[in-house]
Formats: structure tokens, sequence, C-alpha cells
């Protein structure tokens, strides 16, 4: 199966879309590779924070809605984070050129609301650098 590009799954665009590809997806779990760069408007000197993890995560909520929901338009719109909860961050900030894999796996789902079980891991590795269970409710469709 040939995945979409990010671009034609979620609304982001650079600067602020910080995901490269998607990897993976089945079963409501989608993985994204990202590599942050000097270039990024989180990057300050070498590094980006790592709470900035927290967008690349709900980056990765986005696109695993927008591929388990492919016939609802609302999913490829505008959704809004509205909880992030057991937020866990391993480092204080990620240098950048770090290879990151993104994962977003849906936990639960009511109408218009979901939650998503999410970490990012440095790859090769596989080391966890931060996680976070997050709530989105996605916006109905303005059409």
């Amino acid at each position: 199966m040939t995945l979409p590009s990010l671009i034609e799954l979620i609304p982001h665009r650079p600067p602020m879309l910080l995901l490269d590809r998607v990897v993976s997806f089945e079963a409501h779990r989608v993985v994204c590779a990202a590599r942050p760069s000097h270039t990024s408007i989180f990057a300050r000197q070498g590094a980006i924070l790592g709470v900035v993890t927290l967008e690349y995560m709900a980056q990765a909520t986005a696109v695993c809605l927008a591929l388990g929901r492919p016939h609802d338009p609302a999913a490829r719109g505008q959704g809004l984070l509205v909880a992030a909860r057991r937020l866990l961050l391993a480092c204080a900030e990620i240098r950048v050129d770090t290879e990151l894999l993104v994962v977003a796996a849906l936990s639960a789902s009511a109408g218009r609301a979901a939650s998503f079980d999410c970490r990012v891991d440095a790859a090769p590795d596989g080391t966890t650098l931060a996680s976070a269970e997050l709530t989105v409710y996605l916006a109905e469709d303005p059409d």
C-alpha cells in the first residue's frame, strides 16, 4: 500500500510541518519519521527543546486520524488538541539531525473525540525521548 504524502493528510505546511514522512500505518497506529534540522523554527544552538516533541506527537495523531478515517473530510481538517496527559520528557533538548520515529496509536474514540498513546523515539536505537496520552477533537467539516 502506497501511503499519501503528509501534505495530502494534514493541514500543516512548512515551517510548521515537522514530520518528514509516514513510515507505516496499520490498525489505527501510525509511525512517522522526522529529523529536526538547523533550519527548524524551533532550533536553537544546535538543538530543539524536548517540549517540542508534543507537537511532533500531535501531528502524528492528525496523520493517524486522516489515514484511519479516509472518507471523513473532517479527519483531514482542523483538529484541536484537548489534553496531554502523562507527558514524560526524557531529555531537555534533542540535537538537530537526530532521526526520530513518532508513534501514535488510537486508544479510544467517541464521536469526534479520540485519545492516542504517543511516543517519540530516537532511531535507530529506539530510546524513548518523550511519551504522552493525547486527546484530540475533530471540528465539523465547514463545507
